[in-house]
């Protein structure tokens, strides 16, 4: 039953977001998502992992982003 209630969820309200260039909003930061990137927006995961960062970087700290998709998983 649970599966069913994500699955039409994902259906209503994310699909358009799913393999589209989009701009997602995490924590605050914009994110440019590829389409055959994972879309940390789609998932809790992606918000958790990025409310996580939060308590490591510091607003002068820099961080590259080379080969990890969208960035925030990585």
């Amino acid at each position: 039953m649970w599966s069913r209630l994500l699955k039409l969820r994902f259906w209503l309200f994310q699909r358009h977001r799913y393999r589209h260039l989009v701009l997602e909003y995490i924590v605050g930061k914009p994110f440019l998502v590829l389409p055959d990137v994972f879309n940390p927006g789609l998932f809790p995961t992606g918000v958790f992992l990025a409310k996580q960062l939060k308590h490591f970087l510091q607003p002068h700290h820099t961080v590259l982003d080379m080969g990890t998709g969208s960035g925030v998983g990585a």
